[in-house]
């Protein structure tokens, strides 16, 4: 499988915008935070609550969850792996 490479730059007016996305999902979920991911596992905007710590650690963590939920996808015959659920017990 070849590499796909892309240069992508959000603006700030773009980052603010998600940031009221990822805020709202956050308040409706009663979640801790909320990430959107590059699929290189970096960060590109973060809404978590303060000292959620290790962040970059996660998200290299979920994109390879998601790399491998996309491979047994494809061994499987399947077109993609649409959604992926994980919860917590809560704190």
């Amino acid at each position: 499988m070849q590499s796909r490479l892309s240069n992508l730059v959000l603006l700030a007016d773009e980052v603010e915008a998600v940031r009221v996305v990822l805020s709202r999902l956050v308040d409706e979920a009663a979640a801790d935070g909320a990430l959107l991911l590059l699929r290189s596992g970096e960060i590109a905007v973060a809404q978590v609550e303060a000292g959620f710590g290790q962040l970059e650690t996660l998200g290299a963590l979920l994109v390879g969850s998601f790399a491998s939920a996309r491979e047994i996808a494809r061994l499987l015959g399947e077109g993609g792996c649409e959604s992926q659920f994980q919860q917590g017990s809560g704190r």
